[in-house]
């Protein structure tokens, strides 16, 4: 059986996993000991001199396995974790991945190496039925070397994140198209409606391998979203994504975070706000949109009625934020430069908490 990356008491790269866990317990029930979730990010390690692994979506889907590997863990070993941080690797080639493993194929830009999408490949649904994941497609099969490879040699040390979780309406935007999926959702809801019951095999497919096997995700949860849901009114995200994110939630007890991209995703604020499982709301403007500390109204509106929220801002805007949101529901994400600035920075919202 393969390492349970999850199952271990302590991390060598974050040797106050414990605590961690404690506080994450404490979080997902509503709960707080001494200060919210602060996850510090950007303190390099002292005396580490290890060179940058250039980890990008490409490299995890070319690069010679051995020293892909090496690499990601090379990365993390030049950190400190503070606060809730934890060591991890991203294992995911891209946004459209699970497209991917369903018969796809991923492309890229020419010139980029950190952005690829799913060539749409479904011309009739009744054609493409089932869908599910493709066991012998070369990219998911090397996903599978990769995980196994990443938990033999992280385990005891760190973690790896999982597969980028662009499913349910999603995997059927990177299926088919965003034209013609908006067209099918008024020419055949029935077919849509079919589709999206199939792709709950798909997650279930992955769940199984990634989460049963290894024992992820890890006490800080798992992020799930729906992109698509900016194309759509709410009539139609009440029936074709909302169920299906509330049954995916279901295989993590609630221990989730929504990614909810784009201020024209929040026409969908009530029924995310009212859904099952879907612990906790980050909330991403989008460029252009200003910044975490201009939804304030937003965010007590979400705790308000019983829902979490994970924000990104700098030290000092992690404080604004801190005086008007309630500290047990809030997740808390920035960067600092120096260990000294770090621990200062969680020094001070144990004493202003």
């Amino acid at each position: 059986m393969p390492p349970n990356l999850t199952s271990r008491g302590t991390l060598s790269l974050k040797p106050d996993y414990p605590d961690t866990v404690r506080r994450y317990e404490a979080f997902w029930n509503g709960d707080l000991i001494d200060r919210p979730i602060v996850r510090i990010h950007g303190v390099k390690a002292p005396g580490i001199d290890i060179p940058h692994y250039p980890d990008d979506y490409y490299a995890r889907m070319h690069d010679e396995m051995d020293g892909l590997v090496r690499g990601l863990v090379g990365n993390a070993r030049r950190h400190i974790y503070y606060g809730e941080a934890i060591p991890s690797a991203y294992l995911s080639f891209g946004c459209d991945e699970i497209a991917a493993f369903c018969g796809g194929r991923l492309l890229f830009t020419e010139g980029s190496r950190d952005t690829s999408w799913s060539e749409p490949f479904v011309d009739d649904w009744e054609d493409a039925f089932p869908i599910r994941l493709d066991e012998d497609n070369p990219l998911w099969l090397r996903m599978q070397a990769f995980m196994d490879a990443c938990a033999e040699a992280m385990e005891g040390a760190m973690v790896f994140s999982p597969v980028d979780t662009h499913s349910n309406m999603d995997l059927l935007l990177a299926m088919r198209g965003a034209e013609r999926l908006c067209t099918d959702l008024l020419d055949r809801p029935e077919t849509v409606d079919e589709a999206m019951r199939q792709t709950m095999g798909v997650f279930g497919g992955i769940h199984e391998r990634m989460f049963r096997r290894y024992g992820l995700p890890a006490a800080n949860g798992v992020t799930l979203q729906c992109d698509f849901s900016c194309m759509v009114g709410t009539d139609m995200f009440r029936r074709f994504a909302l169920p299906y994110l509330e049954l995916e939630a279901e295989y993590f007890g609630g221990r989730t975070f929504y990614h909810w991209d784009g201020v024209e995703a929040l026409r969908h604020t009530d029924d995310l706000i009212a859904s099952k499982g879907l612990y906790a709301m980050a909330f991403v403007p989008g460029y252009g949109n200003g910044d975490h500390k201009d939804f304030l109204d937003l965010y007590r509106k979400i705790q308000d009625r019983g829902k979490a929220i994970s924000v990104w801002g700098s030290p000092d805007e992690c404080k604004l934020m801190h005086g008007a949101l309630r500290p047990e529901m809030t997740v808390y994400d920035t960067h600092v430069g120096t260990a000294a600035e770090a621990e200062a920075l969680l020094d001070w919202f144990v004493r202003n908490t």
